[in-house]
């Protein structure tokens, strides 16, 4: 027996009837009961302050960060840490006859920061040192273009992710234990990538801050072609592709097509719509959004603001991105749980591929201590809808999400390790499907994790397994 939030219970019980668990924790989250009688009541309908959700999605690297990770609880020891990183600000693949990617600069600049000042001539040096058979070989390492392109890493975006990795060497390195002080850090450290030029550069700018002797010479950053991380290792037959899960998404996407948000924007705002992006066929409120979030983050003026009040062009920007919340929580309240399904099934390898490496901590077998995924809003937002952390939003420019293992020390059994999980820098751990009302000291079991991802993660939806879900 033993004694959680206050009361006592039985682990064995709670393991066994897990899957009851959860269903449960999907029916608080949903605030319904359909999962068992098929009524179903969505999101609360709260008014949404769409200026305020963009300017959370900027995430301006100069504001106030709150950071939560590695806060040791007395008697533990942190052992592992794997982050999810979204890439920093960056320009938009959606343009207007009005503007596109060269209103920005792409020249890396910074503040009095000594260390940040000195990143662009280390960069250079580094240059085509990446290694020979490296995926990345010749790619830019930095934003060093006076006009930007589509798609591009910003300076802003290149200082987020500086100063998120300074932040998070803080709080990992000094009077932390985390890395063995007789090897070198990177060695300790080991990287994915997916591969896009403005994810690669944030990267890149990551490590430099979290590194103390960044040598891009001496760290491989690994590509992945997949955009979960899929390992091939840890998929189907040798395979990362999933027709059945792509199936699901696209079913997803239909479902946020008929959110009528957008259509009320359209309505309202026709005439700025037409300033902006012409006469012709308007784009979605997606491609609408991500075209116009630039700027607003930039601090450009658009179109509307040479002819109407600057409290117009706030109640467009508003209702604009008001209209992407709506269409996330959509995606949300799906009582088909389209959008759940697909990303439970495309991050089973890559959650699979981190139970494998903190098995091999459990065992005292060599593994690298600290693991980074840098990925983009399509890789970031499945695993938050897998452990039940999605808000209704878009992750902002540089978010992430880490695991951090933790050993109860003086705690002999094979259930001495914990988990916590947090969610740019703010403890989500009870939050988590899997562990809320079951933690310890603040921490989640790390057999609730593993029982989770192997045995129901997916056979809560009726797939025998990851095989199943991707031959149906």
């Amino acid at each position: 027996m033993s004694k959680l939030n206050g009361r006592q219970t039985n682990s064995d019980d709670i393991l066994q009837n897990s899957s009851k668990t959860l269903l449960r924790h999907h029916n608080i989250l949903h605030e319904s009961d359909w999962l068992q009688n098929g009524t179903y009541t969505p999101f609360k309908k709260e008014k949404i302050d769409g200026l305020r959700a963009a300017m959370d999605y900027c995430n301006s690297p100069y504001k106030g960060q709150t950071s939560k990770e590695g806060d040791i609880i007395e008697g533990f020891k942190l052992r592992n840490v794997h982050v999810f990183i979204h890439h920093g600000d960056s320009t938009s693949n959606h343009r207007s006859d009005w503007f596109g990617p060269e209103l920005f600069n792409c020249k890396f600049r910074t503040d009095n920061n000594t260390k940040f000042k000195q990143f662009p001539d280390h960069m250079d040096r580094m240059a085509g040192k990446q290694g020979i058979r490296n995926h990345f070989l010749n790619w830019a390492l930095y934003p060093d273009k006076d006009l930007c392109a589509d798609s591009m890493l910003t300076s802003k975006g290149a200082l987020q992710h500086l100063m998120l990795g300074q932040s998070l060497f803080e709080t990992y390195t000094l009077n932390k234990d985390l890395f063995n002080e007789k090897l070198s850090i990177n060695s300790q450290v080991y990287v994915k990538s997916t591969s896009s030029s403005r994810v690669y550069q944030s990267t890149v700018a990551f490590l430099y801050g979290f590194l103390p002797k960044f040598n891009i010479s001496n760290m491989k950053i690994e590509n992945s072609p997949d955009l979960h991380f899929c390992t091939k290792q840890f998929a189907v037959q040798k395979s990362c592709y999933c027709k059945y899960a792509n199936k699901l998404k696209i079913k997803s996407m239909k479902i946020q097509s008929k959110c009528k948000g957008y259509d009320a924007v359209e309505k309202k705002h026709s005439d700025i719509m037409k300033e902006v992006f012409g006469n012709g066929i308007l784009p979605s409120d997606f491609a609408m959004a991500e075209a116009i979030m630039p700027l607003f983050c930039h601090d450009i003026t658009i179109p509307c603001w040479l002819s109407l009040s600057d409290k117009n062009c706030e109640e467009f920007l508003s209702d604009i991105w008001s209209a992407v919340i709506a269409q996330e929580r959509a995606r949300y309240n799906d009582h088909n749980l389209y959008y759940l399904k697909y990303s439970s099934i495309v991050m089973t390898p890559i959650l699979i591929e981190i139970i494998n490496r903190i098995k091999n901590i459990v065992e005292n077998r060599h593994t690298p201590k600290f693991i980074l995924y840098s990925g983009q809003e399509s890789t970031l937002s499945p695993l938050l809808y897998v452990f039940s952390l999605q808000d209704g939003k878009w992750p902002p420019y540089a978010s992430r999400v880490v695991i951090e293992l933790y050993e109860h020390l003086g705690n002999i059994s094979k259930n001495r390790f914990f988990l916590r999980f947090l969610y740019n820098g703010k403890d989500k751990t009870d939050s988590v499907i899997f562990c809320k009302g079951l933690t310890f000291k603040g921490l989640c079991s790390l057999r609730y994790f593993t029982d989770f991802v192997f045995t129901k993660m997916l056979r809560r939806f009726g797939f025998n397994s990851y095989y199943d879900a991707c031959s149906r």
